[in-house]
C-alpha cells in the first residue's frame, strides 16, 4: 500500500518547518512569504498531498468553507437558472474561488430562496465566512451577526452601516457615462431596460445614472421597460421593439446578457445593430471576447471584484481584532465598440 504523504514530508521536501506548511494550509498569510507559500503549494500539488479535512476541522475549529449566496431574481427560480442564464455569476465566483483556493479554502454556492433555510444552511455547514450578492435586509444581516459568521456584502444598497463590509461598483456613474455617450451621438429616445427599478439595488442605482444624464442634456422623456435579466428576456424585448414599433433609437441595458438577447431579437425581425438601433450593455462579460457582436458596454471588472471580496473576507476571518470594515466602491469604465452609432 502506498504510504500517504504527511505535512512533515512536505516540510522536508521544501526545506521549511512543519509549522510553515500548516500556516500555508490554513491560510495564515501574515506568517508566510509569497515565495514560500508558492513552493509549498507546488510541492503539495506534485505529491498529491491532501489534508485530512475532518481532523483539521477538529483541531482548528474551522471548516475551511466559504458560502457564496446569489440573489434569486424571479419567483420559482433555481440556483442553476442563475448560473446558466447570466455569465456574470460565473466570472464573479471564479474570482472568489481563485483567492480562496490559494489560501486553503473552498467555496460552496447557493441561491437566496428563504431566510430561514438560508440561516439553517449556514449553521449545518459550519461556514467560516459568507459572501452575499444583492440586497440583504438589515434584519437578516442582524440574524447573521448572531451566528458570528464574518460576512462581506456585494452590490447591497440596503446596508450602509460603517461596521459592515460592503463592496459596490459605481453603478450610477457607469450608466451615466454610457447614456451620456448615446446622447452625444444624437439619441434622444433612449430605452432603459432592467429587471426592476422600484426595489433598492443595482437596477435602481443604475436608473439614477440614466435619469441624471437625461436631465443634464435637457431630455425630459424617459422610456423604462422591464424584462428578465437573461438572454431569453432580452431577445423577447428585442422582438417587441420592432413588433410594437417602440419609439426608441437606443437601448441602455443593466446587463450584457440582456443586451446580447436584444441584439438577437432585433435581428430576428430583420433589423440591425447599430444601423437601426444602438445598444449598450453593462458588465463587459468575458463572453464578449468570443462573439462577433462588438457590444458597447460598461466594464466593472467582475473577476477582480470576486477576488477583492474573497481577500477582504479572509482578512476579516484571520484578523478579527484588527480588521476595519468599510464600504469599497470599484470604478467602472465605458468601453465603446461597434453597437452604437451617431444619428446626428
Amino acid at each position: 500500500m502506498k504510504q500517504e504523504v504527511s505535512i512533515y514530508d512536505i516540510a522536508k521536501m521544501v526545506g521549511v518547518s512543519p509549522a510553515t506548511v500548516s500556516n500555508v494550509i490554513n491560510g495564515r498569510l501574515d506568517k508566510v512569504s509569497e515565495r514560500t507559500r508558492a513552493k509549498v503549494l507546488e510541492c503539495m500539488n506534485d505529491t498529491g498531498y491532501r489534508t485530512n479535512m475532518v481532523a483539521r476541522n477538529l483541531v482548528t475549529g474551522k471548516s475551511m468553507l466559504i458560502g457564496v449566496c446569489l440573489p434569486m431574481l424571479e419567483i420559482g427560480a433555481k440556483q442553476s437558472d442563475l448560473l446558466e442564464n447570466n455569465p456574470f455569476y460565473h466570472e464573479f465566483i471564479d474570482g472568489v474561488h481563485r483567492v480562496l483556493l490559494d489560501n486553503g479554502y473552498e467555496c460552496i454556492v447557493r441561491g437566496m430562496d428563504d431566510n430561514f433555510k438560508y440561516l439553517e444552511w449556514i449553521q449545518n455547514r459550519s461556514l467560516d465566512g459568507l459572501i452575499d450578492l444583492g440586497n440583504l435586509s438589515d434584519s437578516l444581516y442582524d440574524q447573521l451577526g448572531k451566528l458570528n459568521v464574518p460576512t462581506v456584502l456585494v452590490d447591497n444598497y440596503n446596508v450602509w452601516n460603517t461596521d459592515r463590509d460592503v463592496i459596490l461598483s459605481d453603478d450610477a456613474d457607469g450608466v451615466y457615462a454610457a447614456v451620456k455617450h448615446l446622447l452625444d451621438l444624437g439619441h434622444k429616445r433612449i430605452a432603459f431596460v432592467c429587471n426592476n427599478v422600484t426595489l433598492v439595488g443595482v437596477d435602481a442605482e443604475r436608473y439614477q445614472g440614466y435619469k441624471r444624464a437625461l436631465k443634464e442634456y435637457g431630455v425630459s422623456e424617459e422610456f423604462v421597460y422591464r424584462t428578465i435579466t437573461d438572454f431569453r428576456g432580452g431577445a423577447e424585448f428585442g422582438r417587441r421593439i420592432v413588433d410594437e414599433k417602440l419609439p426608441v433609437t437606443a437601448v441602455m441595458c443593466t446587463a450584457d446578457i440582456t443586451a446580447l438577447g436584444i441584439v438577437r431579437g432585433i435581428a430576428e425581425r430583420g433589423k440591425k445593430v447599430p444601423d437601426d438601433y444602438s445598444i449598450v450593455g453593462y458588465d463587459d462579460i468575458r463572453m464578449l471576447n468570443f462573439i462577433s457582436s462588438e457590444l458597447t458596454t460598461v466594464r466593472q471588472n467582475i473577476f477582480e471584484k470576486g477576488c477583492l471580496c474573497a481577500k477582504i473576507l479572509l482578512d476579516k476571518i484571520n484578523n478579527p481584532n484588527t480588521h476595519k470594515a468599510e464600504k469599497t466602491v470599484i470604478k467602472s469604465e465605458l468601453i465603446i465598440r461597434n453597437s452604437t452609432r451617431s444619428v446626428l
